[in-house]
């Protein structure tokens, strides 16, 4: 007799919507959105994810949606109510936390639930990681964020990202419809508009250096960035295809204070767009030393980018391999096989 597909609830607690409606959209939300399409892919697993009613738009109707008021504290008692009642309709085999709040709600399902095995992924770096020590697994998702939660063991699985969807377009249109000198370089930078991304930092630097940045994205930090812009700086705002967008560029730059493993690193890498960061997780692991910033201080940050800048085809070179790698490793596919294989290592008798 055929053995039924394994059961996996994925678990994200982000709070959904903040105080501009919007819903929080960074790159842990990506990764299990993508876990849980590609997962689903599978037909001896059956995914279901239980989240902030605002991240239902994040999977298809095929995949079971459990909306639980993820915006309570991680005590709350209406949150551990809502989570015991959906384990218990659910009935999965393995809980899949992503994110630390998430992995320290697993922590009252636990004893409830002994027939369930209870794993977590790590996307970032926490000065605390009690939050996953009761876990039958734990993983991280680069070198740097294993480092972090050492000595409890972990695996490291990599983000994955897919491939480019439909046309990318070209540097050309990108500064026609942003009114830009196309024979400047052109630098992009993309994620959520918040203060661990040091945007503010990335434009003071950027002012008067001859080429031109453009940030997309949006969030909370838009319009105190808006009053640091220079002439050759631009907030571009959030694009659904911004993906589309990155090989355009000649140079991509992350100045982020943490990072687990940035998801527009790797589809810049996808698209043999060079990658400058900050000595972020990630990145660290990744990229060559020269590629990584030491400081985003004013004047030794301007230094650093006008020396890349001048080295753009010397950077594309240098990085060659990593498309490769980001191309050929970097993938839904290979991660989604990866955490499959997991999942039936620890429930080897499905």
């Amino acid at each position: 007799m055929k053995n039924k597909p394994l059961k996996v609830l994925l678990l994200l607690a982000s709070p959904g919507p903040d105080m501009s409606g919007a819903a929080k959209m960074g790159g842990m939300e990506k990764q299990v959105a993508l876990q849980a399409s590609y997962l689903s892919r599978y037909s001896d697993l059956h995914i279901g994810l239980a989240a902030a009613p605002s991240y239902h738009k994040l999977v298809g109707q095929a995949i079971p949606f459990f909306a639980a008021s993820m915006e309570k504290s991680r005590r709350h008692p209406l949150l551990m109510w809502q989570l015991v009642k959906i384990v218990r309709r659910f009935n999965p085999d393995i809980v899949h936390a992503h994110g630390h709040k998430a992995a320290f709600l697993t922590k009252i399902l636990q004893p409830l639930f002994k027939h369930c095995k209870f794993v977590a992924t790590a996307h970032g770096t926490k000065r605390n990681n009690k939050a996953v020590q009761h876990l039958d697994q734990v993983f991280a998702v680069s070198k740097g964020v294993q480092s972090a939660l050492s000595p409890l063991p972990s695996i490291i699985l990599e983000n994955g990202v897919e491939a480019c969807q439909g046309p990318q377009v070209s540097k050309s249109d990108v500064c026609q419809s942003l009114d830009l000198d196309p024979a400047l370089p052109l630098v992009m930078a993309a994620g959520r508009l918040v203060p661990v991304k040091r945007y503010d930092a990335l434009i003071r630097a950027f002012k008067g250096l001859p080429a031109n940045l453009v940030i997309w994205g949006d969030g909370p930090e838009r319009n105190r960035l808006r009053k640091l812009l220079g002439r050759n700086t631009l907030l571009a705002g959030y694009r659904a295809d911004v993906r589309n967008t990155l090989a355009a560029a000649d140079m991509l730059v992350i100045s982020s204070e943490r990072e687990g493993q940035s998801l527009s690193m790797i589809e810049a890498l996808q698209s043999q767009v060079p990658v400058i960061s900050t000595r972020v997780s990630g990145a660290e692991d990744l990229l060559p030393e020269s590629c990584l910033i030491d400081s985003v201080e004013e004047p030794a940050f301007r230094a650093y980018l006008q020396k890349q800048l001048s080295r753009i085809n010397t950077l594309r070179s240098e990085q060659s391999a990593l498309f490769d790698y980001a191309l050929n490793s970097l993938t839904c596919e290979r991660l989604a096989q990866q955490l499959r294989e997991q999942y039936y290592a620890l429930c080897p008798s499905n």
